[in-house]
């Protein structure tokens, strides 16, 4: 159930910007944007860390503004 909450507000989060940018200006164009993922793992000392010593870590990051000028 908490995985579905979850991914729920990631969706509401993700569709911000697209309601956003739709809504204020008609030519798509005059907008630019950057959407990156990143995917990562970390490896601690296992004495003093076990058993968590190896971390998966990702993420997403997300950019929209209008192009300069404008």
């Amino acid at each position: 159930m908490k995985k579905l909450v979850f991914f729920i507000i990631v969706c509401f989060w993700l569709s911000i910007p697209s309601v956003a940018i739709s809504g204020s200006n008609s030519n798509p164009g005059d907008w630019t944007g950057n959407i990156n993922v990143f995917l990562g793992m970390k490896y601690l000392d296992e004495g003093d860390w076990a058993p968590i010593e190896d971390q998966l870590e990702s993420g997403i990051t997300v950019d929209f503004k209008p192009r300069a000028g404008q």
